[in-house]
């Protein structure tokens, strides 16, 4: 998800600023002495006792404090107080490598082809404020002057210096979030007070920081979408509920979905932020216990998640919720949809769903006259009908065979085993070992990933252990393994979905 534009303040001030060259002669380290300040990094430890080498066995007492030692340094706001370790010549090698791809991203999203006409810079100059930052972060610890000495636009130098991310060195993420937050930036000051909230117990009251006091002015003042996010889940955890659920009506009628991102600043889903969806049901939950009918319905959200913003899971619970008002149509549609989210339980829910419809449990789909039975046991095989039903079947009324809807749920099957769901493995093993196929169906049960008792019941599990390898043992498919619905509790709230989340 992601935002298209920040409020209409922010982008005057952007479109009407006249920041600073990037960068500004006479601010380099010296060429010969690219560190400002030589010296050991903030968690390199210092020896003290009287071992032959370092590399000495120690117990795990000592262990433990070592390692504790070489984590990352913060303030109680969540700066990161110390500089960055290890070695910058690696660091500035890998910017080599991978400058010119992230230059060419940041040109087409930011500073060229996007939203943000001010932002055009040369490869250049972009390549040395990334190098001015490497060098600053291994020699000092993170300050406003930091990054104000590079230039006042300190928007500009956030979005430079993203090309320094590296998963492999999280004390240089650190740095740079925190001092570019000290200069004043948007997002890396929302990111270092989301940190500070996730930091605390969910119980406890966050107190004002100067980073907060600052989110809550982009929030009511400047209607930063993102800021009101955070600033309605701070307030949710002071317990002031009514003023978080107006903010979240406010975020809520701001956001809407695109195919289309714009701009380098468009997440909203960053790792320290609260999450959209997560804060949104927190508050639905919230309002119900004290009885208020507050924002939308369940099958609202998940018709807004699945539908609008493409959220798999959503998507299926929204397709059960179908199912269960007998349109079998739209359970289809939206079921395809998650499954080709790549949601491995709706593969197994359609391969549910087509056995049922092959053994009569649902009508085909065109068959209105078909009443589906609520008990007794699940045939072994598809229905059958007599050559003149099926001509009649097929071509007078459009409808596929049941041995066409069997084949389908095999197809399916096949697709969440390779998904690695064990219930679709299962289900594959029975019906191979029912057709005299042994050794597949052997193939099948083998590759489950957990045992079978986290897919059937006590019972079945235990026969299937006793039993499984007797060749004359008959097994009867358990319908238990048969699930077609998905269960709402199993949502995942954090997925942002192919489409992107953008501001009205």
């Amino acid at each position: 998800m992601s935002l298209g534009r920040s409020s209409r303040l922010l982008r005057q001030c952007r479109m009407h600023c006249r920041p600073e060259p990037i960068p500004r002669l006479g601010i380099y380290p010296p060429s010969t002495n690219p560190i400002r300040h030589p010296g050991s990094a903030c968690w390199e430890v210092q020896y003290f006792h009287t071992t032959s080498t370092k590399n000495a066995a120690r117990s795990p007492i000592a262990r433990q404090t070592l390692s504790q030692r070489r984590r990352p340094i913060f303030t109680r706001e969540f700066i990161f107080s110390g500089i960055v370790g290890g070695h910058l010549s690696e660091a500035l090698q890998r910017l080599e490598t991978t400058v010119d791809r992230h230059y060419k991203d940041w040109k087409e999203t930011y500073g060229f082809e996007g939203s943000y006409e001010s932002g055009k810079l040369s490869l250049e100059v972009y390549k040395r404020v990334a190098k001015i930052l490497l060098q600053t972060a291994y020699s000092e610890p993170p300050s406003a002057h930091a990054i104000r000495s590079i230039s006042t636009d300190v928007e500009k130098v956030w979005n430079i210096s993203t090309c320094l991310f590296d998963p492999a060195n999280e004390a240089l993420y650190h740095w740079l979030t925190s001092a570019c937050a000290l200069a004043g930036a948007t997002t890396p000051t929302l990111l270092v007070a989301g940190m500070y909230v996730r930091q605390q117990p969910a119980d406890q009251y966050p107190l004002r920081t100067q980073f907060l006091d600052q989110v809550e002015t982009m929030a009511l003042h400047d209607h930063e979408p993102r800021a009101m996010l955070l600033h309605s889940d701070v307030l949710f955890r002071r317990g002031e509920y009514k003023d978080a659920m107006a903010l979240m009506d406010r975020v809520m009628t701001t956001i809407y979905p695109s195919i289309r991102v714009e701009g380098v600043e468009t997440p909203v889903f960053f790792h320290s932020l609260p999450n959209l969806w997560q804060v949104y049901t927190k508050f639905q939950d919230k309002a119900r216990e004290q009885g208020i009918d507050w924002g939308l319905s369940k099958e609202e959200l998940c018709r807004l998640l699945g539908v609008d913003y493409q959220v798999p899971a959503a998507l299926a619970v929204y397709a059960t919720m179908m199912l269960r008002k007998g349109d079998l149509e739209a359970y289809e549609r939206y079921m395809n949809q998650a499954a080709t989210g790549g949601l491995s339980a709706a593969f197994h829910a359609l391969g549910s769903f087509y056995y049922l419809t092959a053994r009569g449990r649902f009508p085909r789909r065109g068959d209105k006259q078909i009443v589906r039975p609520t008990e007794g046991p699940i045939d072994a095989g598809p229905l059958q009908e007599g050559r003149l039903a099926s001509i009649y079947s097929s071509v007078v009324l459009g409808l596929p065979s049941y041995t066409y809807y069997n084949a389908l749920a095999l197809e399916w099957f096949e697709l969440g085993k390779r998904s690695q769901d064990d219930r679709s493995a299962l289900v594959l093993a029975f019906l191979y070992r029912q057709a005299g196929q042994l050794k597949l169906a052997q193939t099948y049960y083998e590759s489950l990933t957990r045992s079978p008792r986290q897919a059937v019941d006590k019972a079945t599990a235990d026969a299937l252990a006793r039993h499984w390898t007797d060749p004359n043992y008959e097994f009867g498919l358990p319908e238990c393994l048969l699930q077609a619905d998905f269960d709402l509790n199993r949502v995942d709230w954090g997925g942002s979905g192919e489409k992107e989340l953008l501001i009205r």
